[in-house]
């Protein structure tokens, strides 16, 4: 149930607790879909600004803009842990 206005993306900061900082636990992995590309970048850079910047490439958004080569590549940084999370529209699921 959401407490937030859907803009805010507030409801989202369970995946990354706020001020994260290097030496935390690792947020557990998650990929979230959205219905368009201004969703998914607005979710990753509400996510990013609850952490330094030097971590925002922790969590990306891709969507169907981007090469296939570079959307896959980000599926395989979630596996391998390289990314913790990714915010994309439903090409996520190519």
């Amino acid at each position: 149930r959401m407490k937030y206005s859907q803009g805010s993306f507030e409801d989202l900061g369970f995946l990354i607790p706020k001020n994260w900082k290097e030496g935390d636990p690792v947020p557990p992995k998650f990929m979230i879909f959205f219905d368009n590309k201004t969703e998914a970048e607005n979710a990753a850079k509400y996510l990013q600004s609850r952490i330094s910047p030097e971590l925002s490439a922790k969590v990306p958004w891709f969507h169907a803009g981007m090469t296939h080569f570079f959307r896959a590549d980000q599926v395989l940084n979630l596996k391998s842990g390289e990314v913790w999370g990714l915010a994309a529209t439903d090409s996520g699921g190519m």
